[in-house]
């Protein structure tokens, strides 16, 4: 049951589904089962001890300090930044309440270069994801589609919260370290994100302003998806006339992000 339980920490599955696996996997009930406190304490002490995860606020700093970004790393070496830094110039994370918000990137040399380009070129992309950490903080993806479709990122940030300060602290974030690795400016034309407002304030904040020609598109599946969200109400026929007819929308340039 051990050897179980410690296999499915491995795949990164939380106490209380190991717990509930268990007792499907071998059958338990009421007087055979442990309790869920006891699968809990085994898998946080094994994932602390063995696997390296923790939530600890001082653990998390250590780890990111350590793998801090430096200049000297390899092309393919993985590092650590975040805005602001010790004496030592190691990254300094908050403890993720409002006052103090945890944001850290990811990246590698080799990654940032793929934006060294012609802004014209590509499309930067922006989206979170969910439920990829421990303690479920939203892991940002940032990349960029070229001209042949295809996708490259460029970092991943973990960030506490999902406001416009962290989004914009996350793009400035990467657009430091960008400069820092190729000695040129992050250059942005154009930038894709859904009905966020948010993250449409955050990528005007630093991608935009007088005298840029930084333009935001809207992402076709949030706009197929807010129409279908709108018009389930409507009568079928109405709702399908729109629905019918989206697939010929053709959007090029929002100037400005609404639902």
């Amino acid at each position: 049951m051990k050897k179980s339980a410690r296999d499915w920490a491995k795949q990164g599955l939380r106490p209380v589904q190991i717990w509930h696996s268990l007792l499907q996997h071998f059958n338990l009930d009421e007087t055979t089962e442990p309790p869920l406190s006891v699968a809990q304490r085994f898998v946080y002490h094994y994932v602390a001890k063995q696997l390296g995860g923790s939530d600890l606020v001082a653990v998390v700093s250590l780890k990111a300090r350590s793998a801090g970004f430096t200049c000297q790393e390899g092309e393919t070496a993985a590092f650590a930044f975040s805005w602001r830094s010790d004496r030592e110039g190691k990254p300094v994370v908050g403890d993720g309440n409002d006052a103090n918000p945890f944001v850290i990137g990811i990246s590698t040399k080799k990654l940032l270069r793929q934006a060294d380009r012609d802004p014209s070129s590509f499309v930067l992309h922006l989206d979170a994801t969910f439920k990829l950490t421990q303690v479920g903080y939203p892991v940002i993806v940032v990349g960029i589609s070229d001209q042949a479709r295809r996708f490259h990122l460029l970092a991943v940030f973990i960030v506490s919260q999902q406001q416009q300060a962290q989004k914009t602290e996350v793009l400035s974030l990467l657009a430091r370290v960008f400069a820092t690795v190729t000695g040129n400016p992050l250059r942005v034309k154009w930038g894709m994100g859904d009905a966020d407002v948010a993250q449409w304030n955050a990528l005007q904040e630093v991608f935009g302003g007088e005298g840029s020609s930084f333009r935001f598109m809207m992402c076709f599946f949030n706009v197929a998806k807010k129409v279908y969200e709108k018009t389930r109400a409507l009568d079928s026929r109405v709702a399908g006339m729109f629905l019918r007819h989206v697939h010929e929308l053709v959007v090029t340039c929002v100037e400005r992000c609404g639902s």
